[in-house]
């Protein structure tokens, strides 16, 4: 294969098509852009360039973004990033297609010039690489289990819980996410964060969406909340989420932006504090370094770590990292996850999993 991300752009917009092919043509990690304005020149283009990863506009004409999103994934399975603004009306188009199986989300900046800005246009390229390595459902592949009815609802304990859940992910962990939350146990003793790399402005509709996948009541995270046993909190996008012995939760300003938003290894060190061994961190689809330190952190507080195994992993690295480093206990596929944190978090279950991996074959591996 040639050096350099091959792309096709799919956007009803002509000038929005040529903006983009000009800005990534121009740029040197990208050796091919070509351009559909439907969906049915998108397949097209799918059948005859064979792009490493597409570039989807969720403004459409005649189908709107997701219903091209899912013409690609059914008709010819590609990686797709999905080009949107920061609204109410894009972040709901942006979680159905996370949730149908996009790999990610780029929004647009405020002006199209603004585009040419070095940094912008890096941010672009550095998600549309990402994706570009994903392996896209086919049939067989990467399971998603949609919940088949309204779950039933067991209203969270209001008393602090005696032990905390940390779900930590970032590119591909959306639906990760969506696929575990009907398997989370609604246990009183157990309070659950959940911290996703995202935007601000989506954390409350993702946070509306996870509350209806399962048993687990979710709910975007507020300063002075309290963890509650068989409840969920969720990280706003772009802000730290720690939480205290007490099991009140608070926003932390550091590190800075250089880092992601917000920040898996904050939440699993606060965690670790917090609950000693009986916390338990879970890595799920990510890339990246964030996630390693709070998994250490956890381990060496005498907790357990969950990694999501690579087979229905989007994107493994952050969890190869993790079990590389030996901070991994149990590694197994997203179905079996919440079986896993029920088992850790039984009395007479805690602490003995610390050989996992077994089951799946998996062993620690020599460092």
């Amino acid at each position: 294969m040639s050096p350099g991300l091959s792309v096709l752009v799919v956007d009803g917009s002509v000038y929005a098509r040529m903006a983009y092919a000009g800005r990534l043509t121009a740029h040197p990690a990208v050796r091919a852009v070509e351009t559909a304005a439907t969906g049915e020149q998108a397949i097209e283009r799918l059948r005859m360039h064979q792009p490493d990863v597409v570039l989807l506009d969720v403004h459409m004409r005649r189908m709107d973004g997701v219903q091209v999103l899912e013409r690609i994934l059914s008709e010819f399975p590609a990686p797709v990033v999905l080009l949107a603004n920061s609204t109410e009306n894009d972040a709901r188009d942006i979680i159905t297609g996370l949730e149908q199986g996009a790999v990610d989300y780029q929004l647009k900046p405020p002006s199209d010039e603004q585009w040419g800005q070095d940094d912008n246009l890096q941010r672009l390229v550095d998600k549309l690489a990402v994706a570009a390595t994903v392996p896209i459902n086919r049939p067989g592949g990467r399971p998603y289990l949609v919940p088949s009815h309204h779950p039933l609802k067991v209203p969270p304990c209001a008393d602090r819980p005696g032990r905390v859940v940390v779900i930590g992910a970032s590119v591909g962990g959306p639906r990760s996410l969506m696929s575990l939350m009907p398997d989370l146990s609604p246990d009183p003793s157990t309070g659950y964060l959940l911290v996703q790399h995202m935007d601000d402005f989506l954390s409350a509709p993702m946070a509306a969406h996870l509350d209806q996948q399962g048993p687990v009541t979710v709910r975007e995270a507020r300063r002075g909340d309290r963890l509650a046993g068989a409840g969920a909190l969720l990280a706003p996008g772009r802000q730290h989420l720690v939480v205290a012995s007490t099991g009140e939760v608070d926003f932390a300003e550091e590190p800075s932006h250089q880092r992601p938003r917000p920040l898996i290894d904050l939440t699993m060190e606060t965690a670790a504090r917090a609950f000693g061994p009986a916390a338990i961190g879970v890595i799920l689809s990510g890339t990246g370094t964030d996630g390693i330190t709070g998994a250490a952190a956890i381990k060496a507080a005498g907790g357990t770590v969950i990694c999501e195994d690579e087979s229905t992993c989007a994107v493994f690295d952050t969890c190869r990292s993790v079990i590389r480093n030996g901070y991994a206990d149990i590694v197994v596929p997203v179905t079996g996850i919440g079986n896993e944190i029920a088992a850790a978090s039984s009395p007479s279950g805690h602490g003995t999993r610390h050989a996992a991996g077994t089951h799946t074959g998996w062993r620690q591996p020599s460092r």
